[in-house]
């Protein structure tokens, strides 16, 4: 029943559909014509028909939407990751920069020498290795200063404290070793006259230094006294500044190498984590120029890598130099995707062969395989290596009975997660060799035969933990894969609604085509024209 108080235009459109002699108003509506503005033809389409086009629309949308950001995905992720790294409080790394959470660990292998005699007589030395025995090495940073150029400096605290269960010993187990700085002295005195010599010889025999003695390991390592440097430290305390001698002496609690400056990567994301200074220097005065360039990280985090042909550089303040790693493969730690770096054959290389590496060399160049240190260590006869001589010339390891070499134990290498630049696992192995040479005029070393003589082999590694593996993986990995994820299920839909719309359309062309039907075509020749009455009779046409 129609309300009395309806208006009569009300009353007539009601009763018109009631006897079916107009459509409804939706209805005419989703049946209005559709204007091709390219012909100025118009086309009578059905509701399946709007709906076909909005679908391919919305699928053409999706479709640009997603193979666009797949190909700027780099571009994206990249601006996402240095966001986050940045070297600044609230930064998601900063807390992972400042105190270490990786549990570091680092694993003395000392060579204990097992024929003394032979060897004063001129004969080829024969060692065993002994170890590990194992710290736990704590880091952080302290004394920290930002400075407006986007760079912070601080120190580098470390300490150590030993692991019994993860140690072959204690650190109270002996063995015979070289009388280190019995050996740099005659090292010192061998360009001297031959009195100098003579008297040298008998001060060494009257303080009874033999050129091998027993040692503790812990003295060995973290120090004990020298009656040697003693004296000379009365004499020359400029020159000597302790009268005790130890591989890392003074280095067990509380040390520091030096003074960083680092960027932070708020301004340039390139330059995250790389040391701009060491100790006030951007050059090291030790090494001719080109070499001594302060280059590269401490190797603990890098700018993201998003070539894998680009070098990693180290900076590593016990060779006063930089070196670099090169990209081996893809792995993951902890299911976290990485990117594995090792030191290359290229890096060990002698300035003999490579004038790369020529401006490293001191007075000589050393074979291939070791690191010439002395110029930054007092010009003592020290030398580093990789253990065992790996990656050495051959010459290196024949000269030493008990030596083997082999790449699963000895390489160093870091795995780093690509996107942000962390690594997530490291072991650097050095070992520290001695040139032992016969000294005329030098009781205890004029017999010897030139040797360059492994002392210890030390392996720094660490790896993250499940806890740590897992919040990174939130997010970090997961986000990323979320986002990726994202773009190609929006790619894929926005393709699979265009293809669907297509193969509909194909379709009703040729069934249209196989039973006559053209589509109702209405010509626009007037403005007036262009709106189709809402009230039109099913009669009309």
């Amino acid at each position: 029943m129609l309300n009395r108080k309806s208006s009569i235009y009300d009353q007539v459109h009601f009763a018109l559909i009631r006897k079916k002699r107009i459509k409804p108003l939706r209805q005419a509506r989703m049946e209005q014509p559709i204007t091709r503005w390219w012909t100025g033809v118009r086309l009578q389409c059905s509701p399946m028909a709007r709906s076909a086009r909005c679908a391919g629309i919305v699928g053409v949308t999706c479709l640009l939407i997603g193979t666009l950001g797949l190909c700027l995905y780099n571009t994206l992720l990249y601006t996402f990751v240095t966001k986050m790294m940045v070297l600044q409080e609230g930064s998601f790394i900063y807390n992972f920069w400042k105190d270490i959470p990786i549990p570091i660990y680092m694993q003395f292998y000392l060579f204990d020498i097992l024929n003394v005699d032979e060897v004063m007589k001129g004969g080829k030395p024969a060692v065993q290795q002994r170890g590990p025995y194992t710290y736990r090495e704590y880091r952080n940073k302290s004394s920290l200063q930002f400075h407006e150029d986007d760079t912070v400096s601080y120190l580098n605290v470390k300490r150590y404290e030993f692991v019994p269960e993860m140690s072959v010993g204690s650190e109270n187990d002996t063995l015979t070793t070289l009388n280190i700085p019995a050996m740099a002295i005659s090292w010192w005195l061998k360009s001297q006259r031959a009195g100098i010599k003579d008297a040298a010889s008998l001060a060494l025999l009257l303080a009874g230094e033999p050129l091998f003695f027993r040692r503790s390991v812990s003295g060995l390592i973290w120090g004990y006294p020298e009656p040697l440097l003693a004296a000379a430290h009365r004499f020359a305390p400029a020159l000597i500044r302790d009268d005790k001698f130890g591989l890392f002496l003074n280095q067990k609690t509380n040390s520091t190498d030096g003074v960083y400056t680092v960027f932070t990567g708020r301004t340039d994301p390139a330059k995250f984590a790389d040391i701009y200074q060491w100790n006030g220097m951007t050059k090291l005065p030790y090494w001719k120029p080109p070499c001594g360039r302060v280059n590269g990280t401490e190797g603990i985090m890098f700018p993201p890598i998003e070539d894998t042909e680009k070098r990693l550089y180290i900076f590593v303040s016990d060779l006063c130099r930089s070196a670099y790693l090169t990209y081996e493969g893809a792995r993951a730690v902890g299911g976290v995707p990485v990117y594995r770096y090792t030191l290359p054959p290229e890096e060990l290389r002698s300035g003999r062969s490579d004038p790369d590496t020529a401006c490293y060399c001191g007075d000589t160049c050393l074979p291939d395989g070791l690191i010439d240190v002395r110029n930054c260590h007092l010009d003592a006869p020290v030398v580093l290596s990789l253990p065992h001589f790996y990656l050495g010339n051959e010459s290196l390891s024949r000269g030493v009975t008990g030596l083997e070499p082999n790449k699963m134990e000895h390489q160093i290498f870091l795995d780093v997660e690509p996107s942000t630049g962390v690594a997530l696992a490291a072991a650097r192995r050095t070992q520290i060799n001695i040139i032992v040479s016969p000294v005329t005029h030098m009781r205890e070393t004029e017999k010897v035969r030139e040797v360059v003589l492994p002392i210890v082999w030390i392996n720094e590694s660490a790896a993250v933990g499940p806890d740590f593996t897992q919040y990174f993986w939130d997010q970090v990995v997961l986000k990323e894969r979320a986002g990726l994820g994202g773009l190609v299920a929006m790619a894929a839909a926005g393709g699979a609604l265009v293809l669907l719309v297509s193969l509909w359309s194909c379709s009703k062309r040729k069934d249209a085509a196989e039973h006559g039907v053209r589509p109702r075509i209405i010509q626009a020749t007037k403005t007036g024209e262009e709106a189709t009455p809402l009230l039109q009779s099913e009669g009309r046409t």
